[in-house]
């Protein structure tokens, strides 16, 4: 049970843990998707490749072929070179044949991980999907008991009162994993379950949709992959669409942050704080694996320079440990429940 306002920050190391490709393996699997077929005399494309531009023509009707076929070359030929897709799509967001096509891939490359992830059983038992079993080797289970010791059965609806997250992934499967654990523990209404955790989730860069329209892992019709591709976002759309204000709102507001599996890239920490709005926060707590001694020092005094804003006199000293979103957890779980 958190006894003060939390926000969990989610990365794509976070993700990973249930087999979803981190940013560097992803950028991989969308030029793979985009790969043409070369020989000495032609060049042919796969009949996937051929798929996802059909797709992505669906998305934006004022695209074409020619269009499409170049944006797939450029984005095979290009992505790699950059440090995250979103970093990519950011340069090129002038370019709408290239944001829908890459709309298109992540949207299939993430809508294959979620059917493969290590959350969903075949058959469910008692209306509860979820495979506690192999979820046990992910950092959710230690997410659920932060949130859910000491909450009775007659207080479950006030389970998430102090909690909120910012997810920069694209898939759900924290919010199924909550949906369903509420649903096992305190044998919720499914619907009520998952728009109580929907609702305390933001999804900066999109996600493939609301469980409630689109279940996790399910097989997709053509409409319902245009639509997840569709709510997928650039940066520059996140600027439009105002969620930087709101992202930046629960970050103001929170007394405690955590950031797991997170990569602190310039353009999402960009994103999490702003100078003007300093962060009610006491406690910075985030996962760091593999980091340099030099890069966690330079994450370190951004977080502190990001929580501090225009304040001379706050001071806030972050944790950032070389361990696993669940070692973190595991081992800060009396400090983050408070």
């Amino acid at each position: 049970m958190l006894s003060r306002p939390t926000v969990f920050i989610v990365g794509a190391g976070a993700s990973s843990d249930l087999k979803f490709p981190l940013g560097s393996e992803l950028k991989e699997e969308i030029a793979h998707a985009l790969e043409p077929e070369t020989t000495q005399d032609s060049v042919r494309f796969k009949e996937q490749t051929r798929d996802l531009w059909d797709e992505a023509i669906r998305i934006d009707k004022s695209l074409n072929l020619d269009s499409i076929r170049n944006a797939g070359l450029t984005i095979h030929n290009g992505i790699r070179f950059i440090s995250s897709v979103d970093n990519f799509l950011e340069i090129r967001r002038h370019e709408p044949a290239i944001t829908a096509l890459a709309k298109a891939t992540i949207a299939s490359r993430i809508l294959l991980a979620e059917r493969r992830s290590l959350l969903r059983r075949s058959v469910a038992l008692n209306g509860v999907e979820i495979d506690a079993n192999r979820a046990s080797a992910t950092w959710l289970p230690e997410i659920a008991q932060i949130l859910f010791e000491r909450i009775d059965i007659n207080n479950a609806k006030s389970a998430l009162a102090k909690a909120n997250f910012i997810v920069f992934n694209y898939d759900r499967s924290l919010e199924f994993f909550v949906s369903q654990a509420l649903m096992a523990i305190y044998q919720m209404d499914p619907r009520e379950a998952i728009q109580m955790i929907e609702t305390k989730i933001i999804h900066p860069y999109g996600s493939l949709g609301p469980l409630s329209h689109m279940p996790y892992a399910a097989p997709a019709s053509s409409t319902q992959k245009r639509e997840m591709a569709q709510n997928l976002k650039t940066y520059s759309e996140i600027v439009q669409e105002d969620i930087k204000d709101k992202v930046q709102l629960l970050i103001s507001n929170a007394e405690i942050i955590v950031f797991l599996g997170f990569g602190y890239h310039t353009q999402n920490m960009d994103l999490l704080f702003t100078r003007s709005l300093a962060s009610r926060a006491s406690q910075v707590l985030g996962t760091a694996r593999g980091m340099s001694p030099e890069d966690r020092r330079i994450v370190t005094s951004s977080i502190r320079r990001g929580c501090i804003g225009t304040s001379s006199t706050k001071e806030v000293d972050p944790i950032l440990e070389d361990a696993s979103c669940s070692e973190l957890l595991r081992n800060y779980k009396r400090l983050i429940a408070g």
